[in-house]
C-alpha cells in the first residue's frame, strides 16, 4: 500500500503539460538561434552527417530530465510503502495427525491409492491454518515424528510429499502412534492440543494398549479424532517394498476396526468418521477443523518505508546522466 505524506505537492503535476508546450513549442522561450544558411541541394544537407544519432541522444537526454523532476516531485510527496502484517496475540491449536503407513494403505479404492489421497487432503487441511502448529507421526510396526509441531506449512507439506508407504515394516501400532503425538503435545503452551488419527485397518500392536495411550492423553487434556479409511472387501493394491527393493501387488482383504477408533475418539470427547471416499475423507477433516475452532487475538502492525531518499537518489543519478548527454555528447551551450 502507498500512502503520500504530503499530497499537496501532487499540484506541481498540473503543471507538466504547461512545461511541455513551454520547453518544445514555444517560440520565443529563448535558447534557440534562427539563421538561414546554404542555397540549393546544401541547405538540406548541411548538418545532417549523424543527424539519427543526435535525435536518439537528444530523446535519451530529455527523457532523463523528466524523469528527474518526476522523482523530486514524488520524493517532496513524502511517498511511504506501507506493509501491514497481522500478529497474533494467543497461539492457535496444536495439532498431530497420526498417519497410517503401512501396505494396507496403497489400497487403489480411491482415485488414487489410500495413503497419496489421506496425504493430498491433509494438504489441503493445513493449507486453510493460520496461527497453528501442526505436525506428525507416521504408523506402521512403529511410530515415528516425521514433521515436529510447526508453523512452517510450506516445510509441513515438502515432508509429507517425501513420505512413502510401507517404510515402517507391515502392521498398525496404534497405541504407539497415539503416545508419541502425546509426547510432543504435552508440553507445549496451546491451550487446545488435538490429535488427528487416520488409518484403514486395525490394531496389530501388543506393546502399547490404545486404550492405555488414550487413557493417557485425557489425563492430559488433549482430543483424539479418528478417521477410518477405505472401503470394505477386496481391495487391489501396489507398493514399492523398501526392504526387498521391489514392487509388490496383490488384491487386499479390507477391513477397519471402526467400533475401536469410534470408541477411542469419543473417550476423548473427539469424533470418529467413516471416510469409504476422497470426498467423505476430506469433509470429515473440515468437520474436525470447524470443532476445533479457537479464538484468536489478532493486532494488525505497520511496517512504514519511506521511498523519499530513495526517489532523491534516483533523481540526482537521472540528472547527471541528462547533463551528461547535453553537455558530453550533444555539446549544448545552454
Amino acid at each position: 500500500m502507498i500512502s503520500l505524506e504530503h499530497p499537496v505537492f501532487l499540484i506541481f503535476f498540473l503543471f507538466i503539460p504547461l512545461g511541455i508546450y513551454l520547453r518544445y513549442y514555444w517560440r520565443k522561450r529563448g535558447g534557440r538561434i534562427t539563421f538561414s544558411i546554404g542555397v540549393g541541394p546544401t541547405r538540406k544537407t548541411l548538418f545532417k552527417p549523424h543527424q539519427k544519432d543526435v535525435q536518439i541522444f537528444w530523446f535519451l537526454g530529455e527523457v532523463f530530465y523528466w524523469l528527474t523532476l518526476l522523482c523530486v516531485v514524488m520524493s517532496l510527496t513524502g511517498i511511504t510503502y506501507i506493509k501491514s502484517k497481522r500478529v497474533y496475540l494467543n497461539r492457535g491449536t496444536d495439532i498431530i495427525f497420526v498417519l497410517d503407513e503401512s501396505p494396507s494403505m496403497s489400497a487403489k479404492d480411491y482415485s488414487g491409492n489410500r495413503f497419496e489421497t489421506a496425504c493430498r487432503v491433509i494438504g489441503e487441511f493445513i493449507e486453510s491454518r493460520e496461527n497453528d502448529s501442526v505436525g506428525l507421526v507416521s504408523v506402521g510396526e512403529q511410530a515415528v515424528l516425521r514433521i515436529p509441531l510447526t508453523m512452517d506449512y510450506r516445510f509441513f507439506n515438502e515432508r509429507l510429499a517425501s513420505l512413502q508407504v510401507g517404510t515402517l515394516g507391515n502392521g498398525t501400532a496404534l497405541g504407539r502412534g497415539i503416545s508419541l503425538a502425546a509426547v510432543h503435545l504435552k508440553d507445549t503452551p496451546a491451550a487446545q492440543k488435538t490429535i488427528i488419527l487416520l488409518t484403514d485397518g486395525e490394531n496389530t500392536d501388543t506393546l502399547i494398549s490404545p486404550f492405555a495411550a488414550v487413557e493417557a492423553i485425557e489425563e492430559l487434556g488433549i482430543r483424539l479424532y479418528t478417521v477410518g479409511i477405505g472401503t470394505l472387501g477386496n481391495v487391489e493394491f501396489e507398493y514399492f517394498d523398501p526392504e526387498e527393493r521391489k514392487i509388490v501387488t496383490g488384491i487386499l482383504e479390507s477391513r477397519c476396526d471402526d467400533e475401536l477408533l469410534k470408541a477411542l475418539a469419543e473417550k476423548t470427547g473427539g469424533k470418529f468418521y467413516s471416510a469409504a471416499s476422497v470426498r467423505s475423507l476430506s469433509d470429515a477433516l473440515k468437520r474436525i477443523e470447524s470443532l476445533e475452532l479457537t479464538s484468536k487475538s489478532v493486532k494488525i502492525e505497520r511496517e512504514l518505508t519511506n521511498l523519499s531518499h530513495f526517489l532523491n537518489i534516483v533523481a540526482i543519478f537521472c540528472f547527471l546522466i541528462s547533463f551528461f548527454i547535453k553537455k558530453s555528447i550533444l555539446k549544448e551551450l545552454l
